[in-house]
């Protein structure tokens, strides 16, 4: 497997470009150029892959924001173009560099969800789709119930495997419900939980940032990207084949359990 890294959200894999590990900043600037183009109707029903990418990207976006503000530590995602898993959320660590790799698959719970039992039914039946051990679980909770709902979860989740972990996000509005006050991350299982609580403002999203020792400033017709320094790319390459090692024993595996 042939990996070039372009730049911190690009690169091409065995000669195929394909958008590949992303900071948070670039995923807004997706969110906000998509729904610029498409309308905010569309953006929000459209069956098209490509826009139900950047939208499903909202919920993981979120979700790496309260990481980054609980721990510190430099979160990117990506969004394989066949799932599952729906991302992969890479955290790294420098001196000593160290990177962490993990398969997540995505639910999201919209509005038109009347009530808890509905919504435990289809994390139940996410459960139930049989992933390799592997995987977590985010559940987007993309209603006006979604902090009672999430509580309720957190008391009444029996079996979650195979999952790995389960989380929760939900976004948090101010009293007139117009502007986003920040968003609410909990991990329900395994014991014990963990509840992050991050406001996110406009200026602390679009403020820049230092660069991490494990990135570089390049100039390209005129743009500027954040690129990953050449040492550290030899690290993240062996991790990626890693983990495509390892999604392809699993699906392996389970191929064999289905045939059995």
């Amino acid at each position: 497997m042939a990996v070039n890294f372009i730049d911190s959200g690009a690169c091409e894999i065995d000669g195929e470009k394909m958008f590949y590990f992303r900071e948070p900043r670039a995923l807004i600037n997706k969110i906000l150029e998509t729904v610029s183009t498409v309308g905010a109707e569309k953006f929000f029903s459209s069956p098209n892959e490509d826009i139900k990418k950047v939208r499903e990207s909202m919920a993981e976006c979120f979700f790496t924001l309260a990481l980054k503000r609980d721990d510190g530590r430099d979160q990117f995602l990506m969004q394989p173009k066949e799932d599952p898993p729906d991302f992969v959320l890479m955290t790294v660590q420098d001196k000593p560099i160290s990177i962490t790799l993990d398969d997540f698959e995505l639910v999201e719970i919209t509005a038109r969800c009347r009530s808890f039992d509905e919504m435990e039914n289809i994390v139940q039946r996410k459960v139930n789709k049989g992933y390799s051990g592997n995987y977590n679980l985010l559940i987007f909770i993309n209603n006006e119930k979604s902090r009672e709902w999430s509580n309720l979860l957190y008391k009444q989740l029996g079996n979650y495997h195979p999952f790995k972990t389960v989380w929760t996000v939900h976004l948090l509005w101010y009293k007139d419900k117009k502007d986003l006050f920040g968003a609410v991350v909990n991990r329900l299982r395994p014991y014990p939980p963990r509840h992050i609580e991050a406001p996110i403002d406009g200026s602390e999203l679009y403020k820049p940032q230092p660069v991490p020792n494990f990135m570089e400033e390049i100039k390209r017709e005129g743009k500027t990207f954040l690129s990953f320094k050449p040492d550290f790319v030899k690290g993240l390459t062996k991790e990626l084949r890693k983990i495509n090692l390892n999604r392809l024993q699993a699906k392996n595996r389970d191929g064999e359990k289905g045939l059995s």
